[in-house]
């Protein structure tokens, strides 16, 4: 009896100990991994689009034409006939010049042209008298030239008098200053009282044109050869403007010329572009951005330029598979345009990509899209 007790006791704390470290065992068993919630991005369509190649640069506009309107004759300053800032037009009156000396002037040459040609008339009727009288052999030769002389000095009298009443004329229309182009006129720099000396004068006002403006800017010099095959071609070549702080281009402008010669101290070459600026949106001496546009890519792959990451592997993208699971592509990238950029390898058209959600987003987890559109 006492051995069968004691055989029991000997085998029951085994089997105690096996229990609890089973027990033990199950309760540090980690739970089962509940299933990820699928992620909430934003997606859009890759796309297949013709691009331009363009160099990207900077400058500022300035006025097509700038006149700094001076008097071109000497007087007194009568009145001014605009607002300043004010819009004119060609041929709008703008200052007013004392006219008194300038008519008096006009008055005496045009009495001078009428003495001369009284003059011219008797030198004339002189002449076919004495050359009747010489064929008759009643004066000598001398005596014919004599007549012949004045009548020749008649006639230079009366062309020096028709140029002075000219140029008094073009003195008296001097008086009165009009607008040369159409433009905005700038502050007005000379008032009515002053006396104004011709040519070397002040400036009255400065018109400067504003429908149209130039812009000069630099391309680097390894672009120079591309640049000046494509303004000798027949092609029309733009270049786009875009306005400091404006999202969107604003003007597109027309590449004309193309210098003689590469700056040695920066590597550039200056371009100058013609500017329409009908709606008058744009103003002379704005900065702006300048898209120089030297070609077109056909075909490019295009996907916002915000959906492209960068890792150590290099530029990736995010691609919402069929089943709606994130993949990593590792992309090659090309020139950006405007909010889109070119993917030269990793992405095909139609596939869509993740544009918001990225952070956290790993390969093989689920995705939902949430609608958010990215801008095209």
């Amino acid at each position: 009896m006492v051995a069968h007790w004691a055989g029991r006791f000997a085998r029951e704390p085994i089997t105690a100990v096996l229990l609890c470290g089973g027990l033990l065992v199950a309760c540090h068993r980690p739970p089962p991994r509940p299933a990820q919630a699928a992620r909430p991005v934003a997606v859009t369509e890759a796309i297949r689009r013709d691009v331009p190649i363009y160099v990207e640069s900077f400058g500022t506009l300035m006025p097509y034409e700038s006149i700094d309107l001076k008097a071109e004759v000497t007087g007194k300053v009568l009145s001014f006939h605009f607002t300043e800032g004010q819009f004119v037009r060609t041929g709008d009156l703008l200052y007013v010049i004392d006219t008194n000396q300038y008519a008096a002037t006009l008055l005496k040459n045009q009495a001078s042209l009428e003495q001369s040609a009284a003059r011219l008339r008797n030198a004339r009727d002189a002449l076919a008298r004495n050359q009747t009288l010489f064929a008759q052999k009643v004066i000598a030769s001398n005596d014919l030239e004599a007549v012949e002389t004045s009548y020749m000095e008649a006639q230079a009298e009366q062309k020096l008098a028709q140029a002075q009443v000219q140029l008094a004329s073009l003195d008296l229309e001097h008086c009165t200053i009009e607008a040369p182009v159409d433009g905005y006129t700038g502050a007005r720099l000379v008032d009515p009282g002053n006396i104004v000396p011709a040519n070397t004068g002040p400036t009255l006002v400065n018109i400067r044109r504003v429908d149209r403006l130039r812009l000069d800017f630099t391309i680097p010099e390894k672009f120079a050869s591309k640049a000046r095959a494509k303004i000798a071609s027949s092609d029309t070549v733009y270049a786009l403007v875009t306005p400091q702080g404006a999202d969107s281009v604003m003007a597109t402008g027309i590449v004309n010329f193309i210098n003689n010669t590469v700056d040695d101290q920066t590597g550039t070459i200056g371009l100058r572009a013609d500017v329409p600026n009908a709606d008058t949106r744009l103003w002379s001496g704005q900065f702006v951005t300048i898209k120089f546009v030297i070609g077109a890519q056909k075909d490019a792959v295009l996907v916002p330029y915000m959906s492209v990451q960068n890792g150590q592997q290099g530029p990736y993208v995010f691609v919402v598979t069929p089943t709606n699971t994130a993949a990593l592509r590792q992309v090659t990238v090309g020139l950006r345009y405007d909010d889109l950029i070119a993917i030269e390898s990793g992405v095909s058209p139609g596939e869509r990509v993740v544009t918001i959600g990225q952070m956290g987003l790993a390969p093989g987890v689920g995705v939902t899209n949430v609608g958010v559109p990215a801008k095209r």
